[in-house]
């Protein structure tokens, strides 16, 4: 027995021998032989995760130029190709938490005025702007009762006071802005305008009148004044050049021409001054003209027929004794301004504005005619006047009014109520019968007692005073 015993455990020895060598064969056949290749790979990738997390936790701090070399070196190569592991994607910080914002108070932006004004600090409404009282100035500041300028405008210089603050702003002299001043210092004149006189840094007027001619053919030769006065011509410019004094200028284009006169302040006399200029279109006398004392203005601007306008207000005339044929015959004037006129010792007016058919309105109620003594044929040939008011004038003095308003055809109200004592021929005629008046009049009694038999019946309405 003891033999057959030790055949089996021979045999079982062997069968385990076998079965052993059978498993570990199996357990070669399962383990694969890149296995330690792959075991590396997972080495590296653990060794990367672990580089990335130390990235974002020390970022500040880690050299990146590093971890770039050892993420780009050569991985050892295998024998079955592996998807290359994909890099965790670095999570941004946390964001630091913040204090909440409180509510912002709605401002509103200040006014800004434009130059010249300023808004008081004791303004009452805060968005008004008012203009800077000091003329001139571009930035101003103060209340509405104390105001100082802190600067001028461009065209201004500033003028300062004791204690270097801007007092007031003077107007600079600017060529073509001041029609004085042809040449300018700062905010002085260096040289002036024609008809002008530099004193002191200003120009003073020096020419007694200005006028506007027409010529209506080329290199026509006309009148400027009458010959008489041409001795007393101090300056001449014609359309802004200067010429030698004359009576009368050949222009070489037709049209419209600017002159410039300047008289001498000794005339006595102003009769037929500018008589027969046909080519006068305006006239305007400087105060410079008013220096000339004149005791005769008869016939002054007669048969100036082109004579549209007239500025009579410089003109000084409390001397002159005779007015008659002033205005005689000057076609063109519809209107005359004479409230400056000053007539207290005129004695003749006769004829003053006889045959200007186009006067058609003309103001007298200044007129003093206390020392008028001839009124013969005053609005002779004035035939677009429509009313008259006579009211005023003082006819104490008066001895001849013979035609008058003869041929007034337009004459709708006149007032004649104030003429008395005037001695009247039958054989003179106040109105011309053939082109009579169809107004209303009023007239004195004594005077329509005189003159009735030549009032024309045409009167639609005749109130007796």
């Amino acid at each position: 027995m003891s033999d057959s015993m030790k055949e089996d455990t021979s045999l079982k020895t062997s069968t385990d021998i076998e079965s052993v060598t059978l498993k570990k064969e199996e357990l070669k056949e399962k383990v694969p032989e890149n296995s330690v290749c792959e075991l590396i790979i997972t080495i590296l990738c653990v060794i990367i995760f672990l580089c990335v997390v130390l990235y974002i936790l020390f970022q500040d701090k880690i050299d990146i130029s590093k971890i770039q070399k050892m993420l780009t070196m050569k991985k050892p190569q295998s024998t079955t190709p592996t998807p290359p592991p994909t890099p965790a994607k670095p999570q941004p910080p946390k964001p630091k938490p913040t204090k909440p914002r409180l509510k912002e108070k709605k401002v509103e932006a200040p006014v800004t005025c434009q130059e010249g004004f300023y808004i008081p600090t004791d303004a009452k409404v805060k968005n008004k702007c008012l203009k800077c009282p000091v003329e001139g100035c571009s930035k101003c500041a103060g209340d509405s009762k104390h105001t100082v300028c802190l600067s001028c405008m461009a065209t201004f210089t500033p003028v300062l006071g004791k204690n270097k603050r801007i007092e007031s702003c003077m107007k600079t002299c600017e060529k073509g802005v001041d029609e004085k001043c042809l040449t300018c210092n700062k905010h002085e004149c260096g040289s002036c305008n024609i008809g002008y006189n530099l004193v002191k840094g200003k120009c003073v007027l020096n020419h007694s009148l200005k006028a506007t001619f027409v010529t209506h053919l080329d290199k026509e030769n006309i009148m400027l004044i009458n010959k008489h006065y041409v001795n007393d011509i101090e300056e001449l410019f014609i359309d802004g050049q200067k010429v030698p004094p004359s009576y009368s200028h050949t222009f070489p284009k037709k049209g419209a021409h600017d002159i410039i006169m300047s008289l001498k302040p000794t005339i006595v006399s102003g009769a037929n001054m500018f008589s027969n200029l046909t080519h006068l279109i305006s006239m305007n006398f400087t105060h410079e003209f008013g220096k000339i004392n004149m005791a005769n203005m008869h016939g002054m601007f007669n048969n100036c027929t082109k004579l549209k306008l007239i500025d009579l207000s410089n003109l000084k005339t409390h001397q002159v004794k005779d007015f008659s044929y002033m205005f005689n015959n000057c076609t063109s004037l519809t209107s005359l301004d004479l409230s400056h006129l000053d007539t207290k010792v005129a004695i003749n007016i006769s004829y003053m504005f006889s045959n200007s058919s186009a006067l058609k309105t003309l103001d007298l109620s200044k007129m003093n005619t206390q020392s008028v003594a001839h009124m013969d044929g005053m609005f002779m040939g004035c035939s677009s006047i429509q009313s008259l008011d006579l009211s005023k004038f003082v006819t104490k003095n008066v001895e001849t009014a013979d035609k008058m308003f003869y041929g007034c055809s337009n004459l709708k109200h006149l007032d004649i109520s104030s003429f008395v004592n005037i001695p009247w021929n039958p054989k003179n005629e106040l109105f011309d019968k053939k082109v009579a008046p169809t107004g209303s009049i009023k007239i004195s009694k004594k005077f329509y007692e005189k003159t009735k038999n030549n009032i024309p019946k045409t009167w639609k309405k005749i109130e007796i005073r």
